[in-house]
């Protein structure tokens, strides 16, 4: 009996002894080849910007194919055609042997501005031509009126200068940044069926919970989150997690976008709209109940992860699952706050205070927690009509020229020129213009005759400070 307990000890002791030895050696071998673990990090940072390059170049893919599906008529049909090109230049891209991320992200980039002004154009007035006889022909815009006559997205007319909207928006940027609403969760509809939407401005990649709810009063919570792929996922955490899945349609970074998730436990579905646009409908093979507890809803998060740079606005809960014509029809919707089935709505445009005030009647209003004001619109542009110099047949010299106000305006306004044979159509191409140079489009030797000319001018805030402002806008072109 002894000699077994003695062979049982030296069993141990060798197993003991051997476990020591390979811990040894692995160490060993590590400490031989100190770039082990970098390499790894690599491979796997590699791996991260791989899945993130394919993920963006198929959701923009899918995107530009579902626009080409109906033709493009009138003014959309040079952007029609460039979204065509952009999306074989993309698809090529992805199909070679090796990828090569640095032209599929610039592509993809491309592709998605194409998409973006492409969604825009059924919506262009038609734009009376300018027509100049004169010589030297020129043309100044510094009016009030003058900038009215053209089309102005996103900008406006302010003391007879083209200048951004002062609206503000508030900006949630980490942890214990968020807004502690008087909605609970358990104030959705007994049927768990829900519509939550909401605009963003993602100002970076990181990963972000935009609406947090706690069901129990416990751990087990749930959470609509922005994602650093441009994803948006609704999952739940705590002692009973399950991931519902994501909408698959981008949500980039430096541009406004609305959001719509639709919830429904009975029926096991959950969809994702992107700008109106259905990306994805998910069954929930575990479904599970958005509703319960007297928690406060929270914009932004606390307990799951922080809101990371995120700015939002009009934040809207619905007592049904909206369809896509409901969702598209309600996006541009400012609401009094008593519509049907609305259950809580914050505008989020206070620009002041701690307070933000849900519209509906049952006034659930929330305590802003580290959160700030910020302007609203990040971005616009102006549109000339379309300008004839009919007294110029061959272009001698042109120049334009224009005076900002803001010290970051000279780097927030960007001035492009473009020419086309129609006043009806739009240039397919626009090229940046310079400061006191010539005009792009309208070089020495050029034959302008039959010629239109459009001027676009983007405006782009490059800070929450300062709002870049155009003072004024001069063309001249002279020739025989």
């Amino acid at each position: 009996m002894l000699s077994r307990k003695i062979s049982a000890r030296r069993l141990l002791s060798i197993g003991c002894f051997l476990t020591l030895f390979v811990s040894i050696q692995a160490f060993s071998a590590r400490a031989e080849n100190p770039l082990a673990d970098f390499e790894a990090s690599l491979r796997q940072a590699r791996q991260r910007r791989h899945d993130r390059v394919v993920s963006v170049a198929e959701q923009t893919l899918q995107t530009a194919g579902m626009l080409l599906e109906t033709p493009a008529e009138g003014f959309a049909v040079p952007f029609y055609h460039r979204i065509e090109s952009l999306r074989d230049d993309l698809q090529s891209l992805m199909e070679a042997p090796e990828l090569d991320y640095d032209p599929i992200e610039e592509v993809a980039e491309q592709l998605q501005a194409a998409v973006r002004t492409y969604r825009e154009v059924p919506e262009f007035p038609p734009l009376e031509p300018i027509l100049i006889s004169e010589m030297p022909a020129i043309l100044s815009v510094s009016s009030h009126s003058a900038w009215n006559n053209g089309l102005m997205v996103n900008v406006m007319a302010d003391a007879n200068q083209l200048a951004l909207p002062e609206d503000k928006a508030l900006r949630l940027s980490g942890r214990k940044t968020y807004v502690e609403t008087g909605f609970t969760t358990g104030q959705l509809p007994e049927d768990d069926k829900t519509t939550i939407s909401f605009w963003i401005y993602p100002l970076s990649h990181h990963s972000a919970t935009v609406i947090e709810g706690n069901v129990s009063g416990g751990d087990v919570r749930w959470e609509i989150a922005y994602n650093s792929t441009g994803s948006i996922s609704l999952r739940n955490h705590g002692s009973d997690s399950r991931h519902t899945g994501s909408g698959s349609g981008s949500v980039p970074v430096n541009e406004w976008t609305h959001v719509a998730v639709t919830y429904d436990k009975e029926n096991n579905g959950t969809e994702f709209y992107i700008n109106g646009d259905r990306f994805v409908s998910i069954d929930n093979q575990r479904p599970y109940s958005l509703r319960g507890g007297d928690k406060p809803l929270r914009l932004g998060g606390k307990e799951i992860q922080a809101a990371q740079n995120v700015v939002m606005r009009n934040v809207r809960i619905w007592d049904s699952v909206l369809s896509r014509e409901e969702v598209q029809a309600d996006m541009y919707e400012e609401f009094s706050g008593g519509e049907e089935g609305l259950l809580a709505y914050w505008p989020l445009n206070e620009g002041e205070g701690e307070e933000v005030l849900d519209k509906t009647p049952a006034a659930h209003h929330g305590q802003i927690l580290g959160g700030v004001w910020v302007p609203e619109v990040r971005e616009g542009y102006w549109l000339s009509n379309p300008i004839a110099f009919q007294a110029v047949q061959e272009v001698e010299e042109s120049l334009i020229e224009w005076e900002t106000d803001g010290s970051n305006s000279s780097e927030a306004v960007i001035v492009n020129t473009g020419v086309s044979n129609s006043e009806d159509r739009l240039p397919e191409t626009w090229r940046q213009a310079e400061n006191g140079g010539g005009i792009p489009g309208m070089e020495s030797g050029t034959n302008s005759e039959g010629l239109f000319l459009w001027v676009k001018t983007e405006l782009v805030r490059t800070n929450d400070r300062e709002t870049p402002r155009l003072d004024n806008l001069r063309l001249e072109v002279s020739g025989n």
